[in-house]
């Protein structure tokens, strides 16, 4: 029961810090990389977060990449001003992805 409070902190910890850490490292590509590129890789790290840890962490991770993608790789860059339906949607094609993935894991109880 440990191992799994322990691998579950890590995750949730994991899903606020890996979409930053990722659109961080992907910042210098901007210019010159499609967003649809960057939004594939983040989408990665919610795959990854999501894998390792629960529904919690993935829904999380979903959120941030959101959130970061739409600060860092849409105009106006560094600024929060897009428009909802947008948002929406970027947010639902991050989670789509983490959720899947859950859902494809047997329980943890089998």
């Amino acid at each position: 029961m440990i191992r799994y409070l322990t691998r579950d902190r890590i995750a949730i910890l994991a899903a606020l810090t890996a979409p930053l850490a990722a659109a961080a490292v992907l910042l210098p590509f901007r210019g010159s990389w499609p967003n649809t590129n960057v939004a594939l890789l983040l989408v990665v790290v919610v795959v990854a977060v999501a894998a390792i840890g629960n529904r919690v962490a993935g829904a999380l991770a979903a959120v941030w990449t959101a959130v970061w993608f739409d600060f860092f790789f849409t105009l106006p860059y560094t600024a929060s001003r897009s428009a909802a339906p947008l948002m929406s949607r970027r947010l639902s094609s991050c989670c789509l992805p983490g959720w899947l993935c859950l859902s494809s894991r047997p329980a943890s109880g089998s």
